[in-house]
């Protein structure tokens, strides 16, 4: 049986990949972000669920918010510049190297997904950016990272569960 998370954040329950476990022995305890790592032992392969426990900026929370409620899009570079602080190091080319962005009805939820490679890491990383109270100020990214040339590919890997997700209704 397949592991699963269950009522963390906007997700009501997500069924992770056949072999995968909770990894992340990191204390959270202190701090205004959480931080949870999934994946198969011994390997590069991961999944992460991170809150960074403050909102953003009023003016960029209405952006985020108005592209999720919009019909689902490609996204291009002035319309994610917009939304920089929500992105975090994904919005610097020197580090991250974008290769699509969109917004996307998952399980009738919408989310802004962000497909690229992590430079120095060598990796190749799909996020789901989510809006947790529906004014676009708190936001909960969920990723899938792995390394470059690895099958399955984080877009498999991201497709694969997310397929599984369950919102919380309240959400």
């Amino acid at each position: 049986m397949n592991a699963t998370i269950e009522n963390y954040g906007p997700l009501q329950k997500l069924t992770l990949p056949k072999g995968w476990c909770e990894r992340c022995d990191e204390d959270n305890s202190g701090y205004v972000w959480e931080y949870r790592e999934f994946g198969p032992a011994d390997s590069n392969t991961r999944m992460g669920i991170f809150f960074r426990g403050y909102p953003v900026a009023d003016e960029v929370a209405s952006r985020f918010r108005q592209m999720l409620d919009e019909t689902p899009h490609d996204c291009g570079g002035d319309e994610l510049a917009s939304i920089a602080e929500v992105l975090r190091d994904l919005a610097s080319t020197n580090h991250f190297e974008l290769h699509s962005a969109q917004t996307e009805v998952i399980n009738g939820r919408s989310v802004l997904v962000i497909e690229g490679d992590w430079i120095e890491r060598k990796s190749s990383a799909t996020y789901a950016f989510v809006d947790i109270d529906n004014n676009g100020r708190f936001i909960q990214e969920v990723f899938y990272e792995v390394p470059i040339g690895q099958v399955p590919t984080a877009s498999e890997l991201f497709n694969q569960c997310f397929s599984s997700a369950d919102w919380c209704t309240s959400k």
